[in-house]
């Protein structure tokens, strides 16, 4: 058990058998395979693992309502793949992928057991925020708090600020090609 530390200790233990989905018993069988301990990599990954599809799901779900003839009436009128792509193409798939990194942000943060048994002797914020909650609760448990809400209160006015940017230029760039065409 010398030069393994807390992390063996965490991952040894009966509560990894009791894990959600099994992700405390895969992290010991790789352990012992590979020889690998517990970081925060690991938890990175493990997040990445359970993530991955459901914002997959989220953003296909934008990507099946887009319609092609879209793009190929941008082509038809001269514009590069580039220009289709940040013109066309994200504007209308910005909603979906929006939605999943905020679906995943949310999903990840919630996801207690999953950090506990993948972090090994590092700790992640949500950890962090239960071992001052358990053990000794300090100020800094309400302050991160507020600026967790604070971060997400930007992120958020941001999103629909830009929203509103990109929807306003939209409209002008259309009322000029109507003049035009028009004229």
């Amino acid at each position: 058990m010398t030069g393994k530390g807390a992390a063996s200790i965490k991952n040894d233990s009966v509560a990894d058998f009791l894990s959600a989905g099994g992700v405390g018993l895969g992290d010991s069988v790789v352990d012992v395979l590979i020889r690998h301990y517990a970081t925060w990599h690991t938890a990175i990954f493990a997040h990445l693992v359970w993530i991955v599809p459901i914002v997959t799901l989220v953003i296909a779900i934008q990507v099946y309502g887009f319609d092609p003839s879209v793009e190929e009436a941008a082509y038809d009128l001269g514009a590069s793949r580039v220009q289709v792509f940040k013109e066309i193409t994200l504007p209308i798939l910005w909603p979906g992928i929006f939605s999943g990194a905020l679906f995943a942000f949310l999903l990840s943060w919630g996801n207690f057991p999953l950090s506990t048994y993948t972090t090994g002797a590092d700790q992640t914020a949500p950890e962090w925020l239960y071992a001052k909650m358990v053990a000794g609760y300090t100020p800094q448990v309400p302050a991160l708090g507020s600026l967790t809400v604070l971060m997400a209160a930007i992120i958020l006015f941001g999103s629909y600020w830009l929203g509103m940017h990109f929807k306003k230029k939209n409209n002008e760039q259309r009322r000029e090609v109507a003049v035009r065409i028009y004229v």
